[in-house]
């Protein structure tokens, strides 16, 4: 993990090709005269470690929020697709569908299928960069760079990156022979396990022929220790045995750490600290809501005589904490008794 920079100017795409040209030792792929006798083969972006390493940056850069979206216009129209109050974890609707596991599936395939691109290029970049440079032992490092796109967390990437290093071809070798490990750098999410700094993931996942391979390890030691130097912060090592969603957050979360401006912000935030309809049966939950909003609509309807200020406020903080609930439990709304 590396802490968050206070002066961070430039998109990370562009710090991050200034990192590399900086280190010592680099050599910049375009600017070798070697290449220029292979205009048609395909090349990574640098070199480092007299060679031994071969690096390739690629961006995440267009959002695939719309593709989810897009599949889910699919299914609303469907009798069993859940009714919700404001936005819903997408887990949290597909449970409701017979067919959510493989919705999810298909849904996961679209948004991740710019990193298996980034595998399968990034893989013919160095395969043809270690046979012009006449080096096969060389490692292939591919540095996968998410700057902005939010649905791709720590734990997709992470998991998708895992999948193309294990994809094997028939004969049982590595489908991406050429990618030894790859290096996830993203500045959308942070560690929640260090509030006291806003630590951002830098993690390094190895395929099948990093193992063993200490030299190799030592240099991803010096490259992410020298990525953290570059941006002048500290480096913090964390040991997660796997990556998961559960501890990182994003970082538009820190701006729910300001005071709410709004009522409704306020009961909001009152009723995460004190959830006092979270020992309610389900059932029992939409039955009380049922009631609510019955009442909110009995007071509000046309010729109904105004209760004072207080009793609404009453009722409106009620309906408040109602529907906090149901969204924490990802509750079907449509299942309401009528």
């Amino acid at each position: 993990m590396t802490s968050r920079s206070n002066a961070k100017t430039h998109g990370l795409n562009e710090r991050v090709k200034r990192f590399f040209s900086s280190l010592s030792g680099v050599e910049v792929v375009d600017e070798l005269d070697l290449f220029s006798k292979f205009p048609d083969r395909k090349r990574a972006d640098y070199l480092f470690a007299n060679r031994r390493v071969i690096v390739e940056l690629k961006a995440l850069e267009a959002d695939p929020e719309g593709k989810v979206q897009n599949e889910l216009e699919k299914h609303k129209e469907r009798k069993e697709y859940p009714l919700f109050y404001g936005k819903q974890e997408l887990s949290k609707i597909l449970k409701h569908l017979p067919d959510g596991e493989k919705i999810n599936a298909d849904i996961y395939d679209k948004v991740t299928r710019s990193i298996k691109q980034s595998f399968r290029s990034s893989d013919k970049q160095i395969r043809d960069t270690k046979i012009t440079i006449d080096c096969s032992d060389a490692n292939g490092l591919l540095v996968l760079l998410n700057e902005d796109i939010n649905i791709l967390s720590p734990e997709i990437i992470a998991y998708s990156i895992s999948q193309q290093l294990a994809k094997k071809d028939m004969d049982g070798t590595a489908h991406y022979a050429h990618v030894t490990s790859a290096w996830v750098i993203s500045e959308n999410y942070y560690y929640r396990a260090r509030p006291e700094t806003v630590a951002l993931p830098s993690i390094v996942i190895d395929g099948p022929s990093a193992v063993n391979n200490h030299e190799f390890s030592k240099i991803l030691d010096i490259l992410q220790a020298e990525w953290a130097k570059f941006n002048g912060v500290p480096l913090i090592k964390a040991e997660l045995g796997k990556i998961s969603d559960n501890d990182f957050l994003p970082l538009k979360a820190l701006q729910r750490d300001v005071p709410q401006t709004t009522r409704q912000e306020q009961w909001q935030r009152q009723y995460r600290t004190n959830p006092t309809l979270r020992s309610m049966p389900d059932k029992e939950l939409l039955r009380y809501g049922r009631n609510i909003i019955e009442m909110m609509r009995k007071n509000f309807s046309v010729g109904a005589q105004r209760p004072p200020d207080f009793v609404l406020m009453k009722i409106q903080k009620e309906i408040t904490f109602f529907f906090e609930e149901v969204n924490i439990r990802g509750l079907n709304l449509k299942d309401m008794p009528k």
